[in-house]
């Protein structure tokens, strides 16, 4: 019973990457865009108008952004890619690895806006992208 609640309070409280303030219980992440990415020879990264779009009439920039991003890689004949989010662009040999198949999170607006990634092989890949934006009222 005790690791039941354990676990339940640490994935309400969700996972912290370093320099981020942990998910409050009264605070929530709401899905409010995708977009694919084709991961090839040259470095990309996200389409800043999807993240980060024009606020509507009485909100404000931090309001709209997105402040987590999940990344999952199709699984395209084990094709992988390498990933950084520090403001500097990988290459295909030097970056976090990331499997097909595989679910990233980025954490945070600015390591949103650093992420880029690039493949290790001739075969390109197929990134799902999903953003996520804070919402303290679920009104």
């Amino acid at each position: 019973m005790i690791k039941k609640i354990t676990l339940v309070i640490f994935l309400l409280s969700g996972s912290v990457a370093h320099g981020q303030q942990p998910f409050s219980l009264t605070e929530y992440k709401s899905a409010f865009a995708f977009e694919q990415i084709t991961v090839a020879a040259t470095s990309i990264g996200f389409t800043l108008a999807t993240y980060d779009p024009t606020p509507g009439t009485g909100q404000s920039r931090v309001d709209t952004r997105a402040e987590l991003a999940t990344v999952n890689c199709d699984n395209n004949a084990g094709a992988t890619i390498r990933a950084r989010w520090d403001g500097t662009a990988p290459t295909a040999a030097i970056g976090v690895t990331v499997i097909a198949g595989a679910d990233v999170a980025i954490y945070g607006y600015r390591n949103i806006t650093n992420f880029r990634a690039i493949r290790t092989a001739a075969t390109s890949v197929i990134c799902n992208v999903h953003f996520y934006r804070r919402i303290t009222n679920l009104q």
